[in-house]
């Protein structure tokens, strides 16, 4: 349609590719619907949690342990919602329970108020390795790119005072092994096998997503 504005046509296609790239075969929507259901709507969260169950609509449930759904005061007043899950949080089922998640808590007792005053939530509910990491600069970039790119940058973390701070990576494959054996890791699933095929390399105490869960790299079955 000639009518719609190019920045609105825009804004439609970078919703469909990020909908596309989270695994979401169809979009659709009826017209009129969306407004009455929500002046109607008598949904809870427990019940909307009962309804997601082990949820499976997406590729995101391949590669999650449990689904991170939120935790609190259904009728706060006041909301934290974080972009997706982390490993610790895909562990537990919990939102924000690392390191980020322990700056938040001293942030909200800071304002004279308990985490289960407020309600804690993310935009995405299951673990993914297209998460946005902040640089240095202040700019966002997605983890899988900067892997891949072999990111030397600095990137924003959480010192052990849960401060945020940035901090240089210095290496992929370079952290300190300390006697640890350093293992290569290939996907079966992965695209483009053969010479293209993507691998990464990992000390054996890393752990990594599978079907059961986190496993440690050395405890794997090798091929």
């Amino acid at each position: 349609d000639p009518s719609i504005p190019e920045k609105l046509l825009q804004s439609i296609q970078d919703r469909l590719l990020y909908y596309r790239d989270l695994g979401i075969q169809e979009v659709y929507s009826k017209k009129g619907e969306a407004v009455a259901s929500k002046s109607k709507s008598k949904e809870t969260l427990e019940g909307i949690r009962a309804d997601i169950g082990e949820c499976t609509r997406c590729k995101l449930h391949l590669k999650r342990t449990h689904i991170v759904f939120g935790e609190g005061n259904p009728k706060a007043e006041l909301m934290f919602v974080g972009e997706g899950p982390g490993h610790d949080e895909d562990v537990t089922g919990r939102p924000f329970v690392g390191r980020a998640g322990q700056l938040l808590t001293k942030i909200i007792e800071a304002m004279k108020l308990k985490r289960q005053d407020v309600y804690i939530a993310n935009i995405v509910k299951c673990l993914r390795y297209n998460a946005l990491v902040q640089l240095g600069d202040g700019s966002w970039e997605r983890i899988g790119r900067l892997v891949r790119s072999r990111y030397s940058g600095e990137v924003m973390s959480v010192d052990s005072d849960g401060r945020i701070v940035p901090k240089r990576v210095v290496g992929w494959h370079t952290s300190p092994l300390a006697g640890r054996q350093v293992f290569r890791l290939t996907y079966r699933s992965a695209k483009n096998a053969g010479a293209s095929r993507v691998g990464i390399q990992l000390t054996g105490d890393h752990p990594v997503l599978t079907e059961k869960g986190y496993v440690p790299v050395e405890q794997l079955t090798w091929a």
